[in-house]
């Protein structure tokens, strides 16, 4: 009874008062009632959905959270080639360059509509950096966040699977600036796209929700026994019914309330609980191995991240270096930290630091000899009875046939066990003018390759940085500093591990029996 009353009074009240509607609780609140009127409701031939909010929801508010990332993606490209160029300006820039086009759309009879990578390709010409950061490359990066923005609205794929089973159309109809290959790409990436028949976008189509042209159109294409589902009362509400289609107004209060808390907790400064909030929202109906994550790796790596964070700080770290494969996880948590608890702050940049040993063996190599095979060996694990001096050179990056014939002149195979070739005949295998002379080309090789790594990824050339790993030995950064004792341009290095282990800056004496 009390839910018929507010339906009449939504229905008393004039389309003229959108905020007026907004406030009632009417509408259909949820997609287990879009299913239910679905089921009633079958005569139709063609259902359409609204894109966000309704088929996918953002898991942050304001949904300009976004941009503002991605202007700071931007700013810290820039700042790696040298340009100086706050977040806050290219936002600024960003907005204007939207607004202009958009108004010059309406000056040449058209819908304001403007697409992405046009308002990206204009924001950057307008600050003179197209020859400094591609359209592409940002474009990419924003489209990412909105991927890991988003997910799939509860609900909507129980309705788009009933749909389908009934043999009726579903169509996606969207008021954005994302192009018509993008919102697929999105709906791809929530395993969505497969349940719609086709995608209509108002910036491919150059037609807007709130001119009605979009609809318009959707009705030539679609034929006129068609119903529109989307959460905005104007535009996917009203306009629909002013351009001749049924419309049903999903209005998820649940919805509004989370991000009321959301838009709360961020203008509070509070980012920690802002952060999880948004975390909560999958944990509710995770499956065991995701709570496990939650509960107890996802907070003791946070934590351990957090620390790094304030100890580099202190330290004075220009930037930190994120040692594969462990250390993917841990960047992650950082990056979203300094753009959430420590967003007011100034932090080291964050790199993911691509380190192997053997590359990095054979890089750190000057000499070849019976202390370096055992010391590979114990790494390696070979340490055995069996253990081969083509092991060795393998624990070390070099290929065993380069060796063979060196081997063979001094009477015995490399596959043959260590501790049974005797001290002479090693002796002379490592004295040997050819085998020195190969061990240094290929390791100077690797070195010089090293080096312009290093350099590409901005951790020579600075003067004080960190890595960051789970290890407790740090293995990698020991043979990684021998390579580049007496290099001027390797930086100071503080070693953060998850065993809070700090060895300190360029410890390179440091023996790894330690």
């Amino acid at each position: 009874m009390k839910r018929r009353f507010w339906e009449l009074l939504h229905c008393a009240i004039p389309d003229s008062f959108p905020r007026v509607h907004a406030r009632l609780p009417s509408g259909i609140d949820s997609m287990r009632q879009v299913l239910g009127w679905v089921a009633r409701n079958q005569h139709f031939a063609v259902y359409s959905f609204d894109l966000f909010d309704t088929v996918v929801r953002r898991r942050i508010d304001p949904p300009e959270l976004v941009k503002e990332l991605a202007a700071r993606h931007v700013a810290d490209i820039l700042a790696q080639s040298g340009v100086r160029l706050e977040a806050d300006t290219l936002l600024a820039q960003r907005n204007k360059s939207e607004d202009a086009l958009r108004h010059l759309a309406v000056a040449g009879g058209r819908d304001p509509q403007c697409r992405l990578d046009e308002v990206i390709e204009h924001m950057l010409k307008a600050l003179a950096l197209e020859q400094t950061v591609s359209v592409k490359q940002a474009v990419e990066y924003e489209m990412d966040l909105e991927k890991a923005a988003t997910e799939p609205m509860p609900g909507i794929q129980e309705v788009l699977e009933y749909l389908c089973s009934l043999g009726k159309r579903a169509i996606c109809v969207s008021e954005s600036y994302l192009s018509l290959g993008q919102v697929k790409a999105l709906l791809e990436h929530h395993r969505l796209l497969q349940f719609f028949d086709a995608v209509y976008v108002s910036s491919d189509l150059g037609m807007s929700k709130a001119t009605g042209n979009l609809y318009r159109h959707v009705l030539r294409a679609e034929g006129s026994s068609l119903v529109h589902v989307g959460d905005d009362y104007v535009l996917d509400a009203r306009m629909p019914r002013v351009a001749g289609l049924k419309s049903l107004w999903f209005h998820d209060r649940r919805e509004e309330r989370r991000k009321k808390r959301l838009r709360r907790l961020r203008a509070g400064g509070d980012r920690l609980k802002y952060v999880n909030e948004i975390v909560s929202l999958h944990h509710k109906h995770a499956d065991p191995l995701y709570k496990v994550g939650y509960e107890l790796f996802g907070p003791a790596l946070t934590v351990f991240v957090h620390n790094v964070a304030e100890q580099a700080r202190r330290d004075g770290v220009e930037a930190l270096f994120f040692v594969a494969r462990d250390g993917y996880v841990m960047k992650k948590i950082y990056d979203q930290l300094s753009v959430t608890v420590y967003e007011k702050h100034t932090m080291p940049i964050s790199r993911y630091f691509c380190l192997g040993r053997i590359p990095v063996r054979l890089a750190s190599l000057r000499t070849f000899g019976e202390r370096e095979v055992m010391e590979v060996l114990r790494y390696t694990k070979k340490s055995g009875k069996g253990a081969t001096l083509a092991d060795a050179l393998v624990g070390y990056g070099l290929l065993p046939a380069h060796f063979a014939a060196t081997a063979a002149a001094c009477g015995f195979d490399l596959t043959a066990p260590v501790d049974s070739l005797g001290e002479s005949r090693l002796e002379e295998f490592f004295a040997g003018e050819e085998f020195a002379r190969k061990v240094t080309l290929e390791s100077g090789q690797a070195r010089s390759l090293l080096r312009q790594y290093l350099f590409d990824i901005g951790f020579m050339g600075r003067k004080h940085v960190a890595v960051v790993d789970s290890n407790a030995e740090g293995v990698t950064q020991i043979l990684l500093d021998r390579s580049f004792e007496h290099d001027s341009s390797y930086p100071a290095v503080n070693r953060y591990y998850f065993n809070l282990v700090n060895l300190g800056p360029n410890k390179i004496d440091l023996n790894p029996d330690t």
